[in-house]
């Protein structure tokens, strides 16, 4: 929200394009939604997890994750 609240607001940019949980427009800044993606979570072809076809999200929980921002 950095970018919303202070670069934006300071006009230090002229355009953000990222990832953004509240899509409620104001008077100093319009936000248009791009695209309506999905998250999934995908696994190497080699990875423990790929053999397995139930998995239960708690088992994940002290795994290394990337996320894309």
């Amino acid at each position: 929200m950095a970018l919303v609240e202070r670069h934006l607001a300071q006009r230090s940019i002229d355009l953000a394009i990222g990832a953004i949980f509240d899509d409620t427009s104001t008077k100093e800044v319009e936000i248009v939604r791009l695209f309506t993606d999905r998250h999934v979570v995908m696994a190497s072809k080699h990875s423990k997890w790929a053999r397995r076809r139930k998995i239960d999200l708690a088992e994940l929980a002290n795994e290394a994750w990337i996320l894309p921002l």
